[in-house]
């Protein structure tokens, strides 16, 4: 009975906290401030089952048929296309009738990434999801946790959900596929779907940050065939870079982190420099384009006699990549050791040519913006390579806010496939998101914000590619932006999403939709 009574309490206490009503939220922004516990379990009640669904680029399936099935719930008017994009038509409140047609975007598929040793399938596994409440993070066991963007997904469904009681305007919510790898989602949506005046993007990863403009970018794919023979030498080495920080190939570029297959490349070729021969069995490393590699393997095999040099080289130059990388990469761990002979290798010459190329191409910034302030203005990753049986390859993402640098990359990519005799393929990525004068959505959201939390908010532009890019060629009078809740170390094992700016993000975009005209 005590229970019953504070039940009753409670909920007595919860109907009479300031913009709230029985019937829902007559002061959103006030509701969600008073509320944020709340708005925080519930925007989490959407998020949760989207982390149990597998949805790596390329695979998005059961996400959209999940995001499908939520839609028939509600009894929400729906579309799924042929690239499994799904939109969504949300009718206004009672009241809003009137306002504008506000379309919230977000992207369903993830790039799914393991620490070293935990076994995880991306196309069967859901991600684990651990919550700190004494942190307040939310993280994933061993693997990327998918919060870019499935947080952007969770939060435009929670604004949506008639059971919330959020009051807005006429929402359209479009969940698009393969932002990661290629943006092919966005690039093949139906353009009458962005219809409209404004355009919020939910893909942002700094709160009181507003992004107006990106880059560009293309995937480079060096491929070739691979001759194997029998191992002529004796000795079989594995070596191994490990425990690197990682991260993502657009926001993280410019931090210093290592890149795993860069640096072990760049070793074997001081190895060869030094006249020591080898073969070369295998090389793996990095497990997304637009990733930077954390770890990276190969196993050659030399004559025994050259161990002493080997090891005098390889000690050398571990040396060095602990001097030049020690304060950033902490648990950066290069090692070797003997391990059984393959029963076949590369042909030398071929696999000379791998490590030749691997070494030859520019990997972090390339150049820095003359115009915005500490902004990366070209890069080129290194993100995949593996050469085993009888193939090889290595894939490369170049970014860049201006179309002079992609020239560029791409002429370097094409003259350096010449001469190591690769076959290249070019893929375009997305085009650049050049920032406008003047953009309501923009000037709307900083108001709000300097209004909800007294301090100034920051418009930028960012060196990683949004699907804004695509929605202002298609659409030029659409009023973009792209907003999120914090979020650190995405594409990586690291990743971490800040659970206390869920609430005053969700806060700021309801705010500031009631303000559009």
């Amino acid at each position: 009975m005590k229970s019953e009574v504070s039940l009753v309490l409670a909920v007595g206490l919860l109907l009479s906290l300031p913009g709230m009503v029985h019937e829902g939220f007559a002061s959103p922004a006030e509701a969600a401030a008073a509320n944020g516990q709340d708005v925080l379990e519930r925007v989490l009640a959407e998020f949760y089952p989207l982390a149990n669904i597998p949805r790596k680029s390329h695979h998005e399936e059961k996400i959209s048929a999940y995001l499908v099935s939520w839609a028939e719930k509600f009894r929400l008017k729906f579309l799924k296309d042929k690239s499994n994009n799904v939109v969504i038509e949300v009718p206004a409140t009672r009241g809003m009738e009137n306002k504008p047609l506000v379309i919230l975007q977000a992207h369903s598929d993830m790039v799914c990434v393991a620490a070293d040793g935990v076994r995880f399938d991306p196309l069967a596994d859901p991600i684990k999801v651990l919550r700190d409440d004494k942190a307040r993070t939310l993280k994933a066991d061993g693997t990327s946790l998918g919060a870019d963007d499935g947080i952007g997904v969770a939060m435009a469904l929670f604004v949506a959900n008639p059971e919330n009681k959020i009051d807005h305007g006429p929402l359209r919510l479009i969940i698009t596929t393969n932002e990661e790898d290629g943006m092919t989602g966005a690039a093949n949506l139906d353009t009458r779907h962005l219809e409209g005046k404004y355009l919020v993007n939910l893909d942002n990863e700094v709160v009181g940050q507003f992004i107006n403009s990106c880059a560009g970018g293309y995937k480079y794919i060096f491929t070739d065939k691979v001759e194997r023979v029998a191992p002529k030498k004796d000795l079989a080495l594995e070596i191994s870079l490990a425990g690197l920080l990682g991260g993502h190939s657009g926001m993280e570029i410019n931090k210093g982190h290592a890149n795993a297959v860069s640096i072990l490349a760049n070793l074997l070729n001081a190895v060869h420099a030094a006249g020591i021969e080898f073969e070369l069995a295998s090389f793996e490393g990095g497990t997304a384009a637009n990733a930077i590699p954390a770890k990276s393997a190969t196993l050659l095999v030399l004559d025994s006699r050259d161990r002493t040099s080997f090891e005098k080289v390889f000690n050398s130059y571990k040396g060095k990549f602990e001097r030049s990388y020690g304060g950033i990469e902490k648990n950066g761990k290069l090692a070797f050791s003997k391990t059984a002979l393959p029963k076949d290798v590369a042909e030398p010459k071929t696999g000379y040519r791998f490590i030749s190329l691997l070494a030859s191409i520019q990997t972090g910034v390339g150049t820095m913006s003359q115009v915005v302030k500490d902004l990366v203005e070209s890069s080129s990753n290194t993100g995949i390579v593996a050469l085993g049986g009888d193939s090889a390859s290595v894939t490369i993402f170049a970014r860049s806010s201006e179309d002079y640098h992609l020239e560029r990359y791409t002429q370097n990519y094409n003259a350096l496939a010449a001469l190591t005799d690769y076959k290249l393929e070019t893929i375009f990525m997305g085009p650049p998101w050049p920032a406008v004068k003047e953009n309501k959505l923009a000037e709307t959201l900083a108001t709000e914000y300097q209004s909800l939390s007294g301090k100034p908010a920051e418009v930028l532009a960012i060196h990683a590619g949004l699907e804004c890019a695509y929605w202002a060629q298609k659409n030029p009078g659409l009023s973009l932006i792209s907003i999120g809740p914090e979020l650190h170390n995405v594409h990586s094992p690291n990743e971490t999403l800040a659970l206390d700016s869920i609430a005053p993000t969700v806060d700021l975009l309801v705010a500031a939709m009631k303000k559009l005209n």
